[in-house]
């Protein structure tokens, strides 16, 4: 019999797409399960070119995070109020994430930092899926060193107890190539010893004057410690129904979310107790999708719509902490004494003056 030869073609796509002008880079779930990152599409952003850490989050291109625009499944969930990253999810949840740094299409907007576009994990004709749990004990993590400030007696230390997270994922078909599905649930819990220390200044040689380190800040030693306990808990879910009327005819509905709570204390370090408040985070989404091809795949009908609730509450946990002195600034006593004669003699308004202050 007669053998043909055999012709291998291989080709690559461009470097450079010439039909979009965006810049940027996807990171896909094969990355962050290879290489050492943060738990959450939100920290991995770092990933991207031209991306730099700020206070809130991560920046791009010279501006700050509070420009960025955070979109999952097609839903804009930036947080509506002062623009931080609202909606976060674990990676083993993210098929894929888009981080488009400049050059952005019109579908992009109200964005003057980066762009970044996350996909989540679909189901397919093959069950598959995935558990994992990880636990960081407070001993194992280096303790916080507070940063000295001259003239302070007072200061705060927290101190990590533990850190602990279990999750899992599993997605599949319902209907073989018609209808497949795809939930995740993955709970973090979070514990913290705040320190508040009081100390007092050193004066070895006894001339009155106190010590200095290196660095002219005053030598101070601890003399008490109260210890608060705080605890954090994130739920972060997903849930994804994905359809098929027909090669041209898809789409999915998500639900998907990181509602959190947590108690904390403020102002440790300029009370006695601090007063305990109870913390709200997080957002719940819900999204929907549909694609339709039509006149032979030439023209594409895309269709959106969705629903974000960004949560972000604080609370006292007892009403004995709703009020507080609170001092905005410092006067010098004489600025009151044009009260004396109003006021019977009082050197404040009737009105500022509290039973038990």
């Amino acid at each position: 019999s007669a053998s043909g030869e055999t012709i291998i073609i291989e080709g690559t796509s461009p470097i450079i797409d010439q039909g979009s002008t965006k810049i940027g880079v996807v990171i896909d779930n094969t990355y962050t399960q290879n290489i050492p990152v943060g738990r959450t599409f939100g920290e991995v952003l770092g990933a991207a070119g031209g991306s730099q850490g700020d206070l809130y989050g991560v920046s791009f291109g010279g501006s700050t995070s509070l420009e960025n625009v955070y979109i999952v499944e097609g839903l804009n969930t930036t947080d509506p109020a002062k623009g931080f990253l609202s909606t976060n999810l674990p990676n083993e949840f993210v098929q894929e994430t888009e981080v488009i740094t400049g050059g952005y299409n019109a579908e992009f907007g109200r964005s003057t930092g980066g762009v970044i576009n996350v996909l989540t994990k679909s189901g397919s004709n093959v069950f598959s899926g995935s558990v994992w749990a990880d636990y960081t004990p407070g001993p194992l993590v280096a303790d916080e060193k507070p940063s000295p400030r001259e003239g302070s007696s007072i200061d705060r230390i927290n101190e990590l107890v533990y850190t602990t997270a279990i999750g899992a994922e599993l997605g599949g078909p319902i209907v073989k190539d018609k209808l497949w599905f795809h939930v995740g649930m993955n709970p973090q819990l979070s514990g913290f010893d705040i320190h508040r220390t009081i100390s007092q200044l050193v004066d070895t040689d006894n001339d009155g004057v106190a010590d200095t380190d290196e660095n002219g800040f005053s030598v101070r030693d601890e003399v008490d410690r109260r210890t608060l306990k705080s605890t954090s808990r994130t739920i972060f879910f997903t849930g994804k129904l994905t359809g098929a009327v027909a090669p041209e005819h898809q789409g999915s509905l998500s639900i998907f979310g990181n509602p959190g709570t947590a108690d904390d204390y403020q102002s440790v370090t300029g009370i006695v107790n601090g007063q305990a408040y109870d913390q709200k985070v997080g957002a719940y989404d819900a999204a929907a999708k549909w694609t339709s091809k039509l006149n032979n795949n030439n023209t594409q009908v895309d269709a959106v719509a969705g629903f974000h609730r960004n949560i972000n509450d604080t609370l006292p946990t007892a009403a004995a902490d709703t009020y507080m002195v609170r001092f905005d600034g410092i006067r010098p006593l004489e600025s009151y004494g044009m009260y004396e004669e109003m006021n019977g003699g009082h050197a404040v308004p009737d009105e500022c003056i509290q039973q038990g202050d």
